[in-house]
């Protein structure tokens, strides 16, 4: 999703935001919240028994009985196919796949130690690529001062940059508005320690 140039502007634009806040932000993404392995093989199966039925009827003097190897030769490489995000967010339900990406922001939000911050200031940016969504994750003490509506307007701005292919532009445009937020609610304070990575983290699929 962000390649090296792309990591360090990320990186400068926490470290502006956490030279004005006492809060801590991690971003991290993954390029895709779960395969989906049920749903692809289902429309992989139905697919290629289809497309099996339409050869045996056109190829004359091909047993039925080669039916069945015909499906399955047709369905491993279209069940590949439908793993592109193209396919997957078409084939999918827009619930599994809000549901998968959530599951996996929570990881994240343990594995890259969000709730571990002095203050409980951290707060989790997550991106999914396959998947084009986004998720704000908050620690108990900025969750208790921002709205959940609030993050939402920002994971709505940053959905619409992922869709158009703009990923690193918005997520400096996130990243200054969770800033503007913050410094509002929890202003820098006098020895404030930087806790968490500046860079984007990548959790593997």
């Amino acid at each position: 999703m962000f390649s090296d140039s792309d990591d360090a502007r990320i990186a400068e634009a926490v470290r502006a935001v956490e030279a004005r806040t006492s809060g801590e932000v991690a971003v991290v993404w993954t390029p895709r919240a779960a395969d989906y392995a049920l749903y692809r093989g289902l429309w992989a199966l139905a697919l290629a028994a289809l497309a099996a039925a339409e050869v045996s009827v056109r190829a004359v003097g091909l047993s039925a009985t080669w039916l069945p190897a015909l499906t399955a030769l047709l369905a491993l490489p279209l069940y590949v196919v439908l793993g592109f995000g193209p396919f997957a967010r078409r084939l999918v339900p827009d619930a599994l796949l809000a549901q998968e990406v959530h599951r996996r922001a929570q990881v994240a939000f343990l594995d890259f130690g969000v709730t571990e911050t002095a203050a409980q200031s951290g707060v989790l940016l997550f991106l999914s690529e396959l998947e084009h969504r986004v998720v704000i994750l908050a620690d108990r003490g900025i969750a208790a001062r921002v709205e959940q509506s609030v993050w939402q307007a920002v994971v709505d701005e940053l959905i619409v940059a992922l869709r158009a292919g703009q990923a690193t532009e918005g997520t400096l445009h996130a990243l200054a508005r969770i800033g503007d937020l913050l410094e509002q609610e929890f202003p820098r304070q006098a020895g404030d320690v930087n806790e968490l990575s500046d860079a984007p983290q990548r959790q593997s699929p």
